[in-house]
């Protein structure tokens, strides 16, 4: 019977399961793997009995979350009244870069390129080399960030850069735009220390045309990975950029053009379109890439941009004309511009950070210095910061999830900026006796932001593999990466606790011993979500494994991880039933270093191990120096409060 059989797409028959585990070199045969389970209702009637007694957990009556509850309904104690002086600086994001070199001819053509029919060239689309068609103003900010390491170059819009480079490339090899800040590689240039935008020209020998950093590029090829240095990898940054650059000025980059019928769906530029199309159809797309680009030029000269806007309508409209697949909605490719240009979620590092920053100092000082008077006001002014910061880190990610088409937690940035807002939703749902977890989950989601805005995080939108073209994608990754949120809820409250009682004397003695209970037990009903959702999460994952390959579990090291973390907070959710570490103090330290685990199933996997779940597919990671600073932190504090571990007030539980 004829049938089709790919990734996620199954044949059962007669009782047996025929999955794509590979395919020859050639793409021309496939290669099946063959599973035969007639105990799969069982297993999955076994794993929705599993969820609904762990969800019971969370809503009986006679469990330990609702008794939890009804403990913190005891304090009685007085509430925290706040004052504080809100200042909160609004200024203007990525100012413009101050050049340090003379305006060029490419420069100033560049600036009289029209800013409305630049954004107008910046709906064109575009096919990337993973194959996702996207708005040519992401490609323009992606690739002018890539070279320059800033968006915002010379004050020019990053659309005005590409247009600007498409019509007079030869100008812009003379153009400062690559960014380079080791000193060694700019002595090797010669160059001034104190400039860090470099021309492409300026890597050349300009009488031999011999490249300035061949004998080290040479050297650092028959280098092993684990041996290149800080000035190797700061080398193979530069080697790309220059790659880049000489693609955009050849034009080779601008794929604007898809060719009919073609089962690849490749999409090809003007200056290789006879490599794709057929000789009449080549000449047509010369034709109108050209005259659009004469009509820019036109425009440049006169400053009459009509006929420059009917060639580009001109382009618009063989894109849809000849693209063999569904292109994006006018709608849909104004939301990514719009995603691309607000940088939502760079833009509210400083209110989660600042917000939950004062907010914890605010609630330190009451538990403190319980005497002095403060205004609601001042707390009421935070909380509505925090939620406003909230709605649009919430808006943020439906836009992206709208762009994209798939949830957006499918990669190692997408699940960060997911986990730091399932980190503040926890934050919500457990303020309701204290603001200290919104504050220190306004903290962790700020710092959650702002890791995934680091450099090795890569923001772009691409396109799911096979594999994660999947319902279960969904299911399975939106819950265990939800955990982490609450687990992290966790680990900063045991820390804000443990500083409590390092701070502990005769006078607050009473008041942070009632803090340290409350906190204690809000921590304990979090642990316990998280431990729920991390649970399910991962027979989701099972799941997803059998539907996808055939089995449940393959001991892949996120896998194994996954149940290693699944284990260590079971213990710490129990160690209050052995009754000689039925103690506040263990169990904050445990719930601190536990987060640990998390730590590695979230990112040591990714970047010092092998396998499918794997980012980096255990390439060589530098652990960044302030991770041991923390860490040693860390270790102060909890030997700091060893000696107040004792709480002298009466248990409520």
């Amino acid at each position: 019977k004829p049938y089709k059989i790919y990734m996620n797409h199954t044949l059962d028959y007669g009782g047996y399961r025929f999955f794509q585990s590979s395919y020859d070199e050639d793409e021309k045969g496939t290669i099946l793997s063959v599973a035969h389970d007639p105990g799969t209702p069982v297993t999955y009637a076994g794993y929705v009995i599993l969820i609904i007694g762990l969800l019971a957990v969370l809503v009986s009556p006679h469990g330990r979350f609702r008794k939890l509850g009804a403990m913190l309904s005891k304090f009685q104690g007085q509430k925290i009244t706040v004052a504080v002086v809100l200042v909160i600086l609004l200024s203007a994001y990525a100012k413009p870069l101050s050049a340090q070199v003379s305006v060029t001819t490419a420069l100033r053509m560049a600036q009289s390129v029209d800013l409305n029919h630049a954004k107008k060239f910046g709906e064109l689309l575009i096919q990337d080399k993973e194959g996702r068609v996207r708005p040519v103003d992401t490609f323009a900010h992606e690739v002018i960030r890539k070279l320059a390491k800033s968006d915002n170059v010379y004050g020019l819009h990053p659309d005005q850069i590409l247009l600007g480079m498409m019509v007079e490339p030869k100008y812009f090899n003379h153009v400062p735009m690559i960014h380079v800040t080791n000193s060694r590689l700019k002595r090797m240039l010669n160059i001034s220390p104190n400039r860090d935008l470099i021309a492409f020209v300026h890597f050349f020998d300009t009488k031999t045309g011999r490249y300035k950093l061949r004998e080290v590029a040479d050297a650092l090829s028959r280098k092993a990975v684990a041996q290149q240095d800080a000035f190797d990898k700061e080398l193979i940054k530069i080697d790309e950029r220059l790659h880049v650059h000489y693609l955009l000025t050849q034009g080779l980059l601008f794929h604007f053009f898809p060719q009919k019928d073609d089962l690849g769906q490749k999409w090809y530029s003007y200056q290789v379109a006879k490599d794709g199309f057929s000789k009449k159809e080549a000449q047509r797309v010369t034709k109108i890439m050209t005259e659009y680009l004469n009509a820019v030029e036109a425009a440049q000269q006169d400053g009459d941009w009509q006929r420059a806007d009917e060639k580009l309508a001109a382009i618009k409209a063989y894109q849809r004309e000849s693209a063999n697949f569904t292109l994006p909605s006018e709608s849909r490719v104004r939301a990514e511009i719009f995603l691309t240009n607000a940088k939502i979620f760079q833009r509210i590092i400083p209110f989660y950070l600042l917000a939950g920053i004062i907010l914890f100092f605010v609630v330190l000082c009451g538990i403190l210095l319980p005497k002095i008077k403060y205004l609601n006001f001042g707390l009421l002014v935070i909380k509505v910061v925090i939620l406003i910061t909230f709605t649009v880190h919430t808006l943020g990610l439906i836009i992206r999830w709208y762009v994209s088409g798939h949830a957006p937690w499918s990669n190692a940035y997408e699940s960060m900026i997911y986990i730091a807002w399932a980190a503040l939703l926890a934050g919500l749902l457990f303020s309701r006796k204290t603001p200290m977890p919104l504050a220190v989950t306004g903290v962790l989601s700020g710092l959650a932001l702002f890791v995934a805005h680091l450099s090795w995080m890569d923001p772009q939108i691409t396109e799911l593999v096979p594999v994660l073209k999947s319902y279960w994608l969904t299911i399975h990754v939106s819950t265990i990466t939800a955990s982490y949120g609450f687990l992290g809820l966790c680990a900063l409250l045991a820390f804000a606790t443990l500083i409590l009682l390092a701070l502990k004397s005769g006078k607050t003695q009473t008041r942070i011993d009632l803090a340290v209970q409350e906190l204690s037990f809000i921590n304990e009903r979090a642990l316990l979500v998280g431990l729920v959702l991390l649970t399910v999460g991962t027979l989701f994952g099972a799941v997803w494994a059998n539907e996808s390959w055939g089995r449940y579990w393959g001991w892949d090291p996120k896998e194994t991880w996954t149940l290693v973390t699944i284990l260590i907070y079971t213990f710490v959710a129990h160690i209050r039933l052995v009754p000689k570490c039925k103690s506040l103090y263990l169990y904050n330290v445990m719930a601190l270093l536990a987060f640990g685990s998390v730590l590695m199933t979230y990112l040591g996997v990714n970047y010092f191990l092998s396998g499918l779940h794997s980012y980096a597919q255990g390439d060589p990671f530098n652990i960044p120096a302030f991770v041991y600073v923390v860490l040693g932190i860390i270790i102060l504090v909890i030997v700091l409060s060893f000696r107040n571990r004792k709480i002298s007030v009466k248990s409520t539980e």
